[in-house]
């Protein structure tokens, strides 16, 4: 991996990409690095189909305000309603508790999660 970013670094985005491809799918180490860089390599060569899968992955392993904010840097801030709808209903659909998916007390005051709340009923903190 670090041979891959120093390539980046030096503006070798396909080398990168080689580099990073030799690392097994199934290989967890340091997974969040590695889409980090595969997220980098996609945006300066130009695969924006790449780059969308890559922010996905990220936003859905960790689901915070930042990873939001760099999943919608690519693929529009526009879709910002509906890629919240869209998580908060699979999140309310799993059968099991997971402190990733847990929503603080102060965002559910928050205007999307309001709407969210209106149409698809509120978050698991929110429940009575």
């Amino acid at each position: 991996m670090d041979i891959a970013r120093v390539y980046l670094e030096c503006g070798h985005e396909l080398t990168a990409l080689a580099w990073l491809e030799k690392i097994p799918a199934a290989d967890s180490f340091r997974v969040a690095d590695r889409d980090s860089l595969l997220l980098e390599v996609y945006g300066r060569s130009g695969n924006l189909a790449e780059q969308i899968e890559v922010a996905w992955r990220i936003f859905r392993r960790s689901r915070s305000a930042t990873s939001l904010l760099h999943l919608l840097d690519i693929i529009g801030h526009d879709k910002k309603g509906s890629v919240l709808a869209g998580e908060i209903g699979a999140i309310l659909e799993e059968t099991m508790f997971s402190p990733a998916d847990a929503v603080p007390a102060w965002l559910c005051r928050a205007p999307w999660c309001v709407i969210s709340m209106q149409a698809i009923g509120p978050p698991r903190c929110c429940r009575p």
